[in-house]
């Protein structure tokens, strides 16, 4: 006891400290529902009864509500309109303990929180609220139907912080999620921003257009109400000339929601391209057929590599994300594009090999420079025989979880 005595008293500054009850002695008053003095009724009807000074001390919205020019202070019992008793109760922790626990929360719950934080005006709440949310969404702990729910919540209530982050996540997993019977109910500002994704920062989307589309026809099936200009804004989303042929074809053309004329203009620009890359591929392989040894063809823009170049192999080692690619044969390349979808914040750095037999690579590019973006990425270098392509992405961050996707990978010979 004259030890613990001893610790509290500096006798030289003649200070005496005892900091480090008060947040117990505080937690002990709030666990046992001591002094309380006034009670809320929420929403849900549920009364929950607390003490004005610490509220008024913690947050100062309570302090204008209860101790200011204009407050009943005689008042014991206050409705408050902003929150159940759940939310309520969190808020509490906030004021007592320093400290709120997200863990089993649900998603719906979490929200009603943070817009809970921001009606007090608990910015610092609020802050870490969304942290915390970006996080989930960023590392895919969330549900598919919670992610719709929670980018209808968001953009309802404007918590730009989120946005991107919930859009990255139905991004990654359009698919299953576009699959759900609550896609269909996702609201019209939602799918707005959904559509309006790849245009945010310029580095495009894990999802090809195509998929967006069909996304978008399974969407707007039986909208008979939706609005023509709202209508006309999400199809200008879309642009004809950057499907394929085939996709125009056989999935663009039956939705009936392009004019066809348009589709069919497209198609004839694309023929003419189409006729123009084949001279010149005659005149490459003309040019180039004494050198080629492996392949009885060469092309300028080997745009075939894109249905043709299949993954061999991923790999997620935590900070790294190795993927490897295997060529139907072996060929000469001088240019290396790819697009990277990242789904959190963190820099990465490139690493891009090559190799004929799959086992001995060399390098080809070394970005140590970090990127936080991701995006289209295009290499250029001395003229090299391959047939497999490995990249390997590595998170600046020692603990830093790799979140994202490769895709259109394009090999060309110049």
């Amino acid at each position: 006891s004259f030890n613990k005595m001893a610790d509290k008293v500096n006798v030289e500054e003649g200070l005496f400290k005892d900091k480090e009850n008060i947040l117990d002695d505080l937690s002990k008053v709030y666990d046992e529902s001591l002094y309380s003095d006034i009670t809320f009724t929420l929403t849900d009807d549920v009364s929950v009864s607390t003490n004005r000074f610490m509220l008024a001390s913690r947050i100062p919205y309570f302090a204008t509500m209860l101790f200011g020019e204009f407050a009943e202070k005689s008042s014991s019992t206050v409705p408050l309109e902003c929150c159940d008793s759940e939310v309520f109760k969190k808020i509490l922790d906030f004021v007592w303990k320093g400290e709120i626990s997200f863990t089993n929360m649900k998603i719906m719950t979490v929200l009603d929180l943070l817009e809970t934080a921001r009606f007090f005006c608990i910015d610092l709440l609020v802050d870490g609220i969304v942290d915390y949310l970006r996080h989930l969404f960023e590392t895919n702990q969330v549900e598919h139907n919670e992610c719709l729910t929670a980018l209808d919540f968001i953009i309802q209530h404007k918590f730009t912080a989120v946005t991107r982050s919930i859009l990255d996540c139905i991004d990654n997993n359009l698919d299953p999620v576009s699959s759900l019977p609550e896609f269909i109910n996702l609201s019209e500002c939602s799918m707005l921003a959904l559509l309006e994704l790849p245009f945010w920062d310029g580095f495009g989307t894990t999802s090809g257009q195509i998929d967006i589309f069909q996304a978008f026809v399974k969407w707007i099936e039986n909208k008979d109400s939706l609005p023509g200009n709202i209508k006309q804004k999400m199809l200008k989303s879309f642009k004809l000339e950057c499907f394929s042929n085939s996709d125009l074809v056989n999935t663009v053309k039956p939705s009936n929601l392009f004019d066809e004329k348009d589709m069919i203009n497209i198609l004839g620009e694309n023929l003419i391209d189409l006729e123009k890359e084949v001279d010149e591929l005659e005149v490459e392989l003309e040019k180039n057929k004494n050198e080629l040894t492996t392949s009885k063809i060469e092309i300028k823009e080997l745009g075939t590599f894109r249905k043709q170049m299949t993954i061999k192999e991923t790999k997620n080692n935590g900070t790294q994300l190795i993927t490897k690619w295997k060529m139907p044969i072996v060929h000469f390349i001088t240019k290396i594009e790819f697009r990277v979808a990242l789904s959190n914040t963190f820099d990465y750095s490139y690493l891009v090999k090559s190799s004929c037999d799959g086992e001995n690579w060399s390098e080809i590019e070394n970005c140590s420079q970090f990127d936080k973006k991701g995006g289209r990425k295009i290499f250029l270098f001395e003229r090299r025989k391959m047939k497999y392509l490995a990249l390997v992405i590595e998170s600046n961050r020692p603990n830093g979880v790799i979140g994202g996707t490769v895709k259109d990978v394009v090999a060309t010979m110049l």
